[in-house]
């Protein structure tokens, strides 16, 4: 079976869900195999993507993440120019005779706070590597009317650059073309982008548990990026 690059698995999707085309027309009209359409077309695979296999957590990582806990739990109250985030969380660890990599603490805080979202730490991102997306409300005056309109807003957790579009609702429509939006103002597509279970994202479920809406795995993969569900960073909030 081929392994399909980005851009034929977004033909291959547009072509079976909003074209209709049957699994036989596509792999006659991309020039790929049958079982390669049926393996990509429902857009329950991703190409590239391996099968996760559950490993259990090693001693030392359930000792750190115990400690990672304790260290947030003794820092939640500290003042806001004294919030603790991944950087510092390593360095404390590494005082306390732990051996690991900074990018290894990272990866540990975040999935934390996906299994538990009580879990609430800054982190720090590489430049174009995440976008968050959130809705607000405000009141506009229109034709001397005041009127409640919805605002669409996109922050880049790096450098905290933030876009936002007014809409009459908060419809799939409106929100998937604040994103074409978002995307153009800011000149690209980040790898991730980062939702709070909103209801045009989730389709029932939440954080990693949730079951996308077939609109967005479309915009997805149209895109190229990762949607993460039910996780927030502790940067310049939204609204």
């Amino acid at each position: 079976m081929a392994v399909v690059d980005i851009n034929t698995y977004r033909l291959i999707r547009r072509l079976y869900t909003v074209e209709g085309l049957s699994q036989r027309q596509i792999a006659k009209q991309l020039g790929v195999s049958r079982p390669t359409v049926k393996k990509y077309c429902e857009g329950s695979c991703l190409p590239g993507e391996r099968k996760e296999y559950q490993i259990d957590k090693s001693p030392l990582r359930i000792a750190i993440e115990t400690e990672i806990v304790r260290i947030i739990n003794e820092n939640k109250d500290a003042p806001k120019k004294q919030k603790i985030n991944g950087k510092i969380i390593w360095e404390m660890l590494i005082n306390a005779g732990y051996t690991i990599g900074e990018s290894t603490i990272r990866k540990y805080i975040q999935e934390m706070r996906i299994d538990k979202p009580e879990i609430f730490v800054p982190l720090e991102f590489e430049p174009g590597e995440a976008m968050e997306f959130d809705w607000g409300d405000v009141y506009a005056y229109i034709k001397k009317i005041k009127t409640r309109v919805s605002v669409f807003c996109a922050v880049l957790p790096y450098s905290y650059g933030i876009f936002c579009a007014v809409f009459p609702d908060k419809t799939s429509s409106s929100f998937f073309m604040g994103h074409v939006m978002a995307f153009e103002y800011f000149g690209g597509v980040p790898l991730r982008c980062i939702y709070d279970n909103l209801k045009s994202v989730v389709l029932e479920g939440s954080g990693k548990d949730a079951i996308k809406q077939e609109k967005f795995k479309k915009l997805e993969a149209h895109y190229a990026f990762e949607g993460i569900m039910g996780f927030k960073w502790l940067g310049k909030r939204l609204g």
